[in-house]
């Protein structure tokens, strides 16, 4: 079969994606990833054939766009201090919302995201008329693949990394942007307008605990197998402690969206020390740093490292809660630590609370102590752990992305 794989620029999403293609490749498939050149060298890395026709859409500079629309609509910004909106150009915290033209730059902004969902429709749909993909898998976000799978007669596939629905739209979407079809592909290409409520099949790595809508969509359980990224497995990189061990890691949305002053990751390296358990630091690289202050000597720092293999080494992990960090954590048996500052940090941090593995803390107002409270609980009791396992359980009993191979190929032979 022919496989086409469409993805958005937004890692923490179509890392699930990754298995996927492996297990499909490995079945002697041919993959195509459509994606912006932007991420043509992740996907390289990662041992998927890239395709970079696609346009990246500028997720985090919507996300600073829509803050300053809220706080514009609102007459007031009620938080802290350290977390006024950025400028959604410059990324430098904003005085007040009309240091940033909504009527006009804001108009052209999201015009512009539409244009860009525009654009990718079309080589989505270009790409597929030549090579005529059998099936197309697509991530939340990523509408394209499913828009072009219609126009081309085949069956598309939804793969949500965790916690997203088939029918509830991505919580980032504060903004004007529809990720149904906002730029008019669908009349375009002359086929029925697409929206999510039409999704038929979704893959869905998500535990069975955390509530998802789905619709009238197909369910294909499967097993998460966390990928971050490549990495090398040194074990003397994190060898065996004689005491507990917290990882703290955060999404680039933080860094992006409420910069270098965001004081919940401060109040938690100093709730991580004064537990007494050694700190274990994920960050993109040194200048990330800055958001932490002053570390522990025995602090260990690790720069791109993927998060699955630390995790194996450690006893808590702390997060903003990024879908990525809260699946793999959750499927590997690890209790979390989720302090949520943007809107959909907060909603998957809840959906992911019921799984009993996870405590939250406000990253916007949560102070020290309430970090370090947490932590002594999902250190020192059971119950955490013990939620975390069954999460981890559960996960094992699914069927792996290659034993889904062949229900796929099922899906693409009754539709053709």
């Amino acid at each position: 079969m022919r496989i086409l794989v469409t993805i958005t620029s937004w890692k923490g999403f179509y890392f699930s994606l990754m298995p996927f293609g492996w297990a499909l490749q490995a079945a002697g498939h041919q993959v195509r990833v459509a994606c912006a050149p932007t991420e043509a060298g992740t996907v390289g890395a990662a041992g998927l054939v890239p395709l970079p026709v696609l346009q990246p859409f500028p997720a985090m500079q919507s996300e600073r766009v829509a803050r300053v629309e809220r706080w514009a609509a609102d007459g007031r910004f009620d938080g802290p201090e350290e977390l006024r909106p950025l400028h959604p150009v410059t990324r430098e915290p904003m005085a007040h919302p009309g240091e940033f033209d909504i009527a006009v730059d804001g108009r052209r902004f999201w015009d512009d995201c539409v244009r860009v969902i525009g654009y990718n429709c079309d080589a989505a749909v270009g790409f597929a008329r030549t090579w005529q993909p059998d099936l197309v898998l697509h991530d939340p976000l990523a509408i394209e693949g499913a828009i072009a799978a219609r126009v081309v007669g085949a069956p598309s596939v939804y793969v949500t990394p965790g916690g997203f629905g088939a029918v509830d739209g991505p919580p980032e979407q504060d903004g004007d942007v529809s990720f149904d079809d906002p730029s008019g592909a669908c009349v375009r290409h002359g086929v029925r307008p697409w929206d999510r409520s039409q999704i038929t099949h979704v893959l869905d790595p998500t535990p069975d605990a955390v509530p998802i809508p789905l619709g009238e969509a197909t369910r294909l359980r499967v097993r998460h197998v966390p990928y971050n990224g490549i990495g090398e497995a040194a074990e003397s990189v994190l060898p065996p402690a004689d005491r507990p061990r917290v990882c703290l890691i955060w999404s680039g949305l933080v860094t992006e969206v409420y910069g270098n002053r965001a004081p919940i990751l401060r109040r938690a390296v100093t709730a991580i020390t004064a537990t007494g358990a050694e700190l274990v630091v994920l960050a993109p690289g040194p200048e990330a740093l800055a958001l932490l202050g002053e570390l522990p000597a025995d602090a260990r720092v690790l720069y791109q490292y993927p998060l699955q293999m630390a995790l194996s080494q450690c006893d808590v992990l702390v997060n903003s809660g990024s879908i990525n960090s809260l699946m793999t954590a959750s499927t590997m048996g690890v209790p979390q630590l989720v302090l949520p500052l943007a809107n959909d940090q907060v909603e998957m941090a809840a959906r992911f609370a019921k799984t009993g593995a996870v405590r939250i803390v406000s990253g916007i107002d949560g102070t020290t102590e309430q970090v370090k409270d947490s932590l002594e609980r999902l250190l020192s009791g059971s119950s955490h752990r013990e939620a975390a396992r069954r999460v981890a359980e559960e996960n094992e009993r699914r069927p792996s992305p290659a034993l889904l191979v062949p229900e796929l190929e099922r899906l693409a032979a009754q539709h053709k």
